[in-house]
């Protein structure tokens, strides 16, 4: 069994919205390429407890930016998104290539709830009144969403997709070198790669001599 099929398996429920989002995306397999997903948690981001990352990409290559935004608005119509970030041709000193779109869906996966008292006992009065601190007993009730984000990141190319999702797999285990061509994949593809894809060619023969993808 694959990592994206055990990883799909865990989140498969319909009653959040990374299943719904997961379940749109695989009963879509004439327009959508579903290159993997990946789970991490926990998460210190400051933003998530989780976070789901999925690659995918239309099944016919699209290289145009514009073309890329409109097939992505077209992803899991009925979710509501948190954020979009646009596909974006990048400055013509860096070539032609595009940043990567990708689609951001938030949800709240727990509760944690923080009751009872605090005690402060006055050793300088006087400076605790200077900083607003009342001594006494004070009750606590305080709570806080729990969050996930999965992120959907869209790729040009069915094998961008694979490769990145691949990629980011290995390098999550520690079995794969750090290698910024193919880890910057969920950021921006370069106008050369783009060249040699519209070649049919492969630009990502091998990364690190560990992951081999194939055209």
């Amino acid at each position: 069994m694959t990592e994206t099929v055990k990883a799909i398996e865990l989140v498969q429920d319909p009653e959040t919205k990374v299943g719904r989002v997961v379940e749109w995306l695989i009963r879509h397999p004439d327009d959508v390429f579903f290159g993997g997903l990946i789970i991490k948690s926990p998460c210190n981001s400051g933003v998530s407890t989780e976070t789901v990352t999925i690659f995918v990409a239309p099944t016919k290559p699209i290289y145009n930016p514009e073309k890329l935004n409109e097939f992505m608005d077209t992803l899991i119509p009925d979710e509501k998104r948190s954020r979009t970030d646009e596909f974006w041709p990048l400055k013509p000193d860096k070539g032609k290539g595009f940043d990567i779109g990708k689609l951001y869906f938030d949800e709240n996966i727990g509760l944690s709830e923080h009751t009872g008292t605090t005690t402060i006992t006055a050793i300088d009065e006087a400076a605790l009144q200077r900083a607003g601190i009342e001594p006494g007993i004070k009750e606590i009730n305080t709570s806080k969403e729990i969050k996930r984000r999965t992120w959907v990141h869209v790729m040009p190319h069915p094998l961008c997709a694979q490769v990145a999702a691949e990629y980011h797999q290995l390098a999550n285990a520690g079995m794969v070198e750090p290698n910024n061509t193919i880890g910057d994949l969920i950021f921006k593809i370069s106008g050369d790669q783009l060249e040699i894809l519209k070649k049919n060619e492969n630009p990502f023969e091998e990364i690190s001599g560990l992951l081999a993808v194939n055209c």
